[in-house]
Order: structure tokens, then sequence, then C-alpha cells
């Protein structure tokens, strides 16, 4: 009984070693190889996003400035940075609730001169703010005429301030796109929109004159008619554009306006359907030459009988070259050029 203790402890040491050595002897398990899906593949480099999905400060400044002044300015940089993929988060600012922004939004996107910014420039047409229509009038306009307004605080005063002079002031222009330049028709439609709108009479006109200087011919017919508007400086606009135009068929419908009320409108009439071979109008601007006792009117009827250049009329413009106003001795002398040789002029 005295060993019976150390009998146990060497037959727990004997388990022991015999358990150790067990585990010793037993072959490390094989590791698989590796699968397809496993096998280590080299990284691919990541696809390059968009610059509006990488935090282009820029288009965040837009989203979330603080001020007008400092989603304007971002507005202004997207413009002049020229980043394509920022159209889609510039054409959703034109929901933001200043107008100063909006206008800003709708000048950058102008600058890209990409077929993408048609239609939110057309959407901007519909703008609450008289301001920001016609701004992207000039826009769809200028995307072809290659003339936009200017951007920036200076374009924001100056916008102002020809908009407040606008409803005294009138100026007739020559300009306009060259005649092999297409034009998309929703931006013709766009415009025709803008101009019978009521609601801005800035707005219409704005409209009116860029159907002229993108030469809508389709878009003859609804000048015709606002040319016979009650709007003075409308009716003048409509006549600039049908003399850019040059649609003959349109001269006989304008004829009545000789008679106009509104000397201005008389006058630029006297003038259109000279510039659109209107023979039929003859009589009637010999007679206003002839009997209207206001210089301004027989000068216009003049341009205009000059413009025609009808060998009847060779008689009247040799004796306007005596005449004391200048400008009826130009046109008279015009007229004789035009009537010896209708391709000299």
């Amino acid at each position: 009984m005295r060993h019976f203790p150390r009998l146990i402890i060497l037959v727990l040491a004997l388990s022991s070693a015999r358990l150790v050595w067990g585990q010793t002897d037993k072959p490390a398990p094989a590791v698989p190889p590796a699968t397809p899906a496993q096998a280590p593949t080299t990284p691919t480099p990541p696809t390059a996003a968009p610059a509006a999905e990488t935090g282009n400060p820029s288009v965040m400044l837009l989203k979330q400035g603080h001020t007008d002044s400092v989603r304007a300015k971002a507005a202004e940089d997207l413009g002049k940075q020229g980043d394509r993929t920022t159209i889609p988060a510039l054409a959703e600012a034109l929901k933001d609730p200043s107008s100063r922004v909006r206008r800003e939004v709708v000048l950058a996107l102008a600058h890209f001169h990409q077929s993408d910014v048609l239609p939110p420039l057309e959407q901007a047409t519909q703008d609450v703010d008289d301001g920001v229509r016609i701004t992207a009038v000039q826009c769809l306009v200028g995307y072809y005429s290659g003339v936009l307004p200017p951007s920036g605080w200076t374009g924001f005063m100056k916008k102002g301030y020809e908009h407040g002079r606008s409803a005294v002031h009138f100026q007739a222009d020559d300009s306009k796109i060259d005649p092999g330049v297409a034009v998309d028709p929703t931006v013709i439609n766009t415009l025709l929109t803008v101009m019978k709108q009521v609601r801005s009479n800035d707005a219409s006109r704005e409209a009116t004159k860029g159907l002229g200087i993108l030469l809508a011919k389709s878009a003859a017919p609804d000048l015709v008619a606002e040319a016979h508007s009650s709007n003075g400086d409308l009716a003048r606009e409509a006549l600039n554009s049908l003399a850019k135009i040059k649609d003959r068929d349109s001269g006989p419908k304008l004829i009545d306006l000789l008679d106009s009320p509104n000397k201005e409108v008389k006058r630029d009439a006297c003038v259109t359907v000279g510039i659109l071979r209107t023979h039929e109008a003859q009589p009637k601007l010999q007679t206003i030459f002839q009997t209207d006792p206001d210089v301004k009117n027989k000068a216009a009827a003049m341009q205009g009988l000059a413009y025609l250049g009808d060998k009847v009329s060779v008689l009247v413009f040799t004796a306007a070259l005596e005449d004391t106003n200048k400008d009826i001795r130009t046109a008279a002398a015009e007229g004789l050029a035009r009537a010896a040789d209708p391709q000299s002029l």
C-alpha cells in the first residue's frame, strides 16, 4: 500500500507521454489548393466617377452654399470649368429659390455648347422671374449665334439696368446667324411660345428678336401677327426680324401698317416692305414721301422705295437728289442705282 501512490503517478506519466507522441507522429493535414475564386488577383484601379459624384467643390457649394452669392459664384465657376458631368447638377439647380442663382445657372449651362443643355435652357424660359426668362432666351439664341450675356455681378447689374430701360428704348440691329446653321425645331417652338406669352413684354420682345437672329422662316406668320401688336416695341421687333428673315410672302401682309398710328411702327414698316421687295407697296410709299409732313416718315418712305428700286420711281428719285435732308438724298441715290441695275446693290 506504501507504493500505491507511486504506481499511480507512473501510470499517469506514461499515458501523457503516449498522447504527446501520438500527436507528434500524425502528419499535418494537407492545405487544399486555392480555388480560382480564392486565388489572389492583381488589384484593378477604381473607375473614375463623374466629377459631380467625387465631391467637386463647386457642385457642393451650388447645392449647399448658405448664401445666394456663394451659390451663384459656384454656378459661374462650373460654367468656366466646362466639366460636362456637372450639367445634371446645374439643371437641378434651376430649382434654386434665388433668381440670381438661377440666372447664373442658365449662363453656366450656355457655356457648355452641348446639346444636353438645350432642354434645361428651354425649361428656364418658363421661369417665374422675368430676368431669368430673358437670359434663358438669350442663351438659347446665343447657342447658335455665339453671343451670350455677361455673367457674374456685373452682368447681373447690367441686366437689371437694361431691363429697366427696355420699355422706352428700341434699337434695330442686323445680327443674325449664317444661313447654313441648322437650328433645332424645339428651340424655335420654345421662342414662339415665349413670344406669344402676355405675362412679360420684355421676354416676348427678346424671343421675337431671337427668331430674327436665328432666321426662323417657319415663324414668319407668327411674326406678321406680332407686327400688328398694340405693343409698339414688340411690333417693331417683329418687323425687324421679318426684315432679317426676308420672307417675301410676308410683305403684302404688312402694307396696312403703312397707315399705323404709331409713327415708329409706320416708319419701320416702310423700310421692311422695301427690304421684302413688296412692289405692291410702291404707290403707298410714294404717297407718303410726297404728302406726309413728317420728315422722318418721308425719309423712311424713300428708304423703302430705294430698296424696291422700281423704274417707275426714277423721277421721284431724281427729284429727291435735291432734297435738303441728307438721309433722303442718300436713299434716292441708292434707289436710282438699283433701278438702273437691280444687282448693283
